[in-house]
C-alpha cells in the first residue's frame, strides 16, 4: 500500500472484508504504456479511476480524454473524437476538474 491506514483511530476492530483491502497499491504491468508524446503539453493533465468496476482510467488534459481500460492496459477506441465538450477559457479559469458521478453514493 502507498499509504498506511492507521488503525488506531477505529473503535471497531472487526475483520471484514473492505477493512482489510489493500488500497493504493503500486502494480507494475508488462506493456510499455505512454501518456503523450514529447511535444504535448502536458500541464493540467488528470486522472480518475472509475467505471461500474473500477477498472478504466480517465485521462484528462484540456479539453482531451484518453480512457484506459485497466485490465489490458490498452486505451478504448469507442470514444467519439476523445474530445470534452467545453467552452473556451472564461474568467481566467484554466484547468478542469473531473469527478466520479455518484448517485445515492452508488457509481
Amino acid at each position: 500500500s502507498v499509504w498506511e491506514i492507521n488503525d488506531h483511530n477505529h473503535n471497531n476492530q472487526s475483520d471484514s472484508k473492505s477493512e482489510n483491502q489493500s488500497f493504493n497499491t503500486w502494480i507494475k504491468h508488462n506493456q510499455d504504456t505512454n501518456i503523450g508524446k514529447f511535444p504535448d503539453c502536458l500541464i493540467g493533465v488528470r486522472g480518475l479511476i472509475g467505471g461500474i468496476n473500477n477498472d478504466l482510467l480517465f485521462i484528462t488534459n484540456s479539453k482531451n480524454i484518453e480512457v484506459i481500460d485497466l485490465k489490458t492496459m490498452k486505451s478504448l477506441n469507442e470514444i467519439k473524437d476523445k474530445i470534452i465538450p467545453k467552452e473556451e477559457h472564461k474568467f481566467g479559469i484554466y484547468y478542469h476538474c473531473f469527478v466520479p458521478l455518484t448517485m445515492n453514493n452508488e457509481k
